[in-house]
């Protein structure tokens, strides 16, 4: 089939990878050159979705039915004494109730790394779940707000509670 070359964003090529790429090459027979196997497909998927809701939600107004529909983000829950588990919440100086959710495996790490410290008093239970399950869930429960990616490497997001009902409507 021969080389085709185009000229785009990362998270727009990464996000919309065809299942049958065996190969990538970003920046051919030019230093630096990347090159990315089939199997590696999955995850560069991954991450560029990631990266596209991290952006949306760096704006004004974000593209709800995008946050709606990414589904790939984690929390942390804490087993409960006897059955039934709870959402870890994000720290807050103010001492407000906040879900601390994750877009990607590296802004929940950088959380775990900081509450290892002592800050966590249980062993966490890490779940990754769809957009439109986690929103369904957040909705529901009686917290101030919502903290995406409290503890970097990215900046963290904070929304009003009635963001996961408005996600939710998207």
């Amino acid at each position: 089939l021969g080389e085709h070359f185009i000229t785009t964003s990362g998270d727009e090529l990464f996000a919309n990878l065809p299942d049958d790429v065996d190969i990538i090459r970003v920046n051919p027979y030019s230093p630096p050159e990347l090159r990315y196997r089939g199997d590696q497909i999955p995850a560069l998927r991954q991450w560029a979705r990631a990266v596209k809701v991290e952006r949306t939600l760096a704006t004004p107004q974000p593209d709800l039915s995008l946050v709606k529909c990414f589904d790939a983000f984690y929390v942390v829950l804490q087993q409960l004494e006897g059955e039934g588990r709870a959402l870890t919440l994000a720290p807050d100086k103010r001492g407000r109730k906040l879900a601390a959710v994750f877009t990607a495996p590296d802004t929940l790490d950088a959380f775990l790394r900081d509450q290892g410290d002592g800050g966590l008093k249980f062993e966490p239970v890490t779940v990754k779940t769809p957009g439109h399950i986690l929103f369904d869930d957040l909705q529901h429960l009686p917290i101030d707000g919502i903290v995406f990616n409290c503890a970097g490497p990215v900046a963290p997001r904070l929304f009003v509670a009635g963001f996961a009902k408005a996600v939710m409507a998207a």
